[in-house]
């Protein structure tokens, strides 16, 4: 899981916030999601080899306490992701621009850029 969080597309793309906000380019989606579902399958491999060798070693309580601890927050992790994955790819339209922007962001932008071009002539005016 930490390979594919680091890969660009990861980054860039399947973010939290594009997530929530359902915005994603669908190329990125399904290059991620096809990684995902192999990561599924494998830790479903996994889960059955890792519990039966455990349960060769260990009580049945300790293995369960274990799995909840080390490997369950993984795989919900990795399904949360396909799920919020596949749920994205059914998109058939993307809007251009997710969020919208409201008026008073808008008017606190030219407050500063206002408030940075009075500073920049006092400045000139000082030097002149």
């Amino acid at each position: 899981m930490k390979r594919i969080k680091e890969q660009h597309v990861f980054l860039g793309w399947i973010q939290s916030i594009n997530l929530q906000l359902q915005f994603s380019s669908p190329s990125h989606v399904e290059s991620i999601l096809q990684e995902i579902i192999k990561l599924r399958v494998e830790l479903q491999r996994l889960q059955t080899s890792l519990v039966t060798a455990l349960n060769s070693m260990f009580p049945e309580w300790s293995v369960h306490e274990w799995m909840l601890t080390h490997f369950h927050p993984l795989a919900n992790e990795v399904i949360t992701i396909e799920e919020s994955l596949s749920k994205l790819s059914k998109r058939t339209t993307f809007p251009v621009r997710p969020l919208s922007l409201s008026v008073s962001s808008a008017s606190v932008d030219d407050t500063a850029a206002e408030a940075a071009a009075s500073e920049e002539n006092k400045l000139l005016s000082n030097i002149l």
